[in-house]
């Protein structure tokens, strides 16, 4: 038989708005090789506002500094964030606008 999808393969932005638009009260997200690009992060950013920790992990060039930058502006209550080293279009403008905003952050 052919080998299971990858889950960059079957978790897609509309998967993860859904989740994010039914699941508003959650505090911890962790998404690893997903394949998910910064409109899950609007979505994310838009309906979660509760969030406190997210990790994000896994080789991405749809996941961009901007992404970041909503996340971080719309959930202030954020603790913990994650960003993995293979999120190609994610550098130094994002940590920064993430350390400006982000005033409850504990780790990053």
């Amino acid at each position: 038989p052919p080998p299971p999808p990858r889950a960059a393969e079957t978790f897609t932005d509309e998967g993860m708005c859904c989740i994010a638009e039914g699941c508003r009260q959650l505090t911890q997200l962790t998404l690893h090789n997903t394949g998910l690009t910064n409109r899950s992060l609007y979505s994310i950013a838009h309906y979660c506002r509760a969030l406190r920790a997210v990790e994000v992990e896994g080789y991405s060039e749809f996941i961009t500094n901007t992404g970041v930058a909503v996340l971080a502006k719309s959930c202030l209550d954020l603790r913990h964030l994650h960003l993995g080293s293979r999120l190609l279009k994610v550098n130094n403008s994002a940590v920064e606008c993430v350390s400006r905003v982000c005033t409850a952050l504990q780790s990053l």
